[in-house]
């Protein structure tokens, strides 16, 4: 770059007078251009508003996700390749395309695929995303250190969406599909697909919406509107306003004075059929569930979702306590259509519950404190 600022009197010695500096840097600069243009657009952080199935009804929450994500919306044969990972996919779906097994071999990760032989998965992907024929790239992010590519074939009930996850293994690319293996992927590709087929209720935002940041993996963090709570639910009523949290005082209450038909009053009706299930096939391990409840539930923190709000607590006494404190869980609590709050998803996981179970979140008291103190945004 220095020689295009050098003296041009003498850049132009013995030179003819059409060639000047100026042609030369105008060449230049329309080069570097056509080189930025071939270059996959990154996309910003953005805040991805999370769809939690409550219930068996997806709601529309106002907790959300942070994460880069570039918007695609081709369809196989429109879409341009311009990085390793992007050609490795399009490679990988014409090859499915055309059950070609042989080329398909080297780009597929095995890790969850048991013994299986190859003929056998490329022909099962085949018959479910039917032949993947009028495939659409939707979109790409960074996960975990892995590159995931999402994208839908039709379907009998509309749009399937799901993604090929990368990683890159001996110089290679290697691809699984999407799924709960990896639940903050498979938590994303919900985010994706609700983003797509329901752009108003979901699109994005650019600003941080939540008060707590909180991290859960490489390129991914819970950005959520909260605070911290205090106080043992089962022995006192909490101080705390919030029309939910007044709501889950009573009825913890409820379950540890033994006034179970109060307590199940206030569950959704997948979860009150679930509970009331459990209590005719298995009433003493039910009676000592709910002995060990009663013992304590320490509030921590409420994650106000609007409709939907998560109560996080550490369960059981003080009585036998480790040094890294209770086990923290979590309860659902959602507004119903009648304004009414119900506890929903009782020992039910869901996507984002499996997110959070299964290490986005620590599950000792201590440690869930100490991140909480950490990831509160100034």
């Amino acid at each position: 770059m220095r020689a295009l600022h050098s003296n041009p009197r003498r850049a132009h010695l013995g030179r003819a007078p059409s060639a000047t500096p100026r042609a030369g840097l105008l060449a230049f600069c329309l080069a570097l251009a056509a080189v930025i243009g071939a270059l996959p657009a990154q996309a910003a952080p953005q805040s991805h508003r999370l769809p939690i199935n409550v219930e068996g009804q997806v709601v529309v929450s106002n907790l959300w996700l942070r994460f880069d994500l570039t918007r695609i919306d081709q369809p196989l044969a429109a879409f341009t390749p311009r990085t390793p990972t992007e050609q490795a996919f399009v490679t990988l779906v014409r090859a499915l395309q055309n059950g070609d097994v042989q080329t398909a071999a080297p780009l597929i990760l095995r890790r969850n695929l048991g013994d299986a032989p190859l003929s056998e998965v490329v022909a099962t992907w085949r018959r479910v995303f039917h032949d993947f024929k009028d495939l659409r790239v939707v979109a790409r992010t960074r996960i975990g250190g892995r590159e995931v590519i999402f994208w839908q074939v039709p379907g009998t009930d509309g749009p399937w969406m799901r993604g090929f996850s990368f990683d890159h293994q001996d110089g290679t690319w290697r691809a699984e599909l999407t799924s709960s293996t990896v639940p903050v992927e498979r938590l994303v590709l919900d985010v994706v697909a609700a983003e797509t087929q329901r752009p108003t209720e979901f699109a994005p935002r650019a600003d941080w919406q939540g008060n707590y940041a909180l991290r859960i993996a490489d390129g991914v963090t819970l950005d959520l509107p909260g605070h911290t709570l205090s106080g043992d639910v089962m022995n006192q009523t909490p101080p705390d306003q919030h029309p939910a949290l007044r709501v889950y005082g009573v009825l913890m209450q409820a379950l540890k004075a033994g006034r179970i038909d109060e307590w199940l009053s206030g569950m959704g009706p997948v979860s009150r059929q679930h509970v009331s299930a459990w209590r005719r096939d298995k009433a003493d391990h039910f009676e000592g569930w709910r002995a060990w409840q009663s013992a304590g539930r320490e509030l921590l923190f409420l994650a106000d979702g609007g409709p939907v709000v998560l109560v996080f607590y550490a369960e059981g006494g003080t009585d036998g306590m480790t040094a890294a404190g209770r086990s923290v869980r979590w309860d659902t609590v959602v507004r119903s259509a009648d304004g009414v709050w119900r506890l929903g998803n009782f020992h039910r996981f869901e996507y984002f519950d499996d997110a959070l179970a299964r290490g986005a979140l620590p599950h000792d008291e201590r440690a869930f404190v100490s991140l909480l103190n950490r990831s509160r945004r100034k």
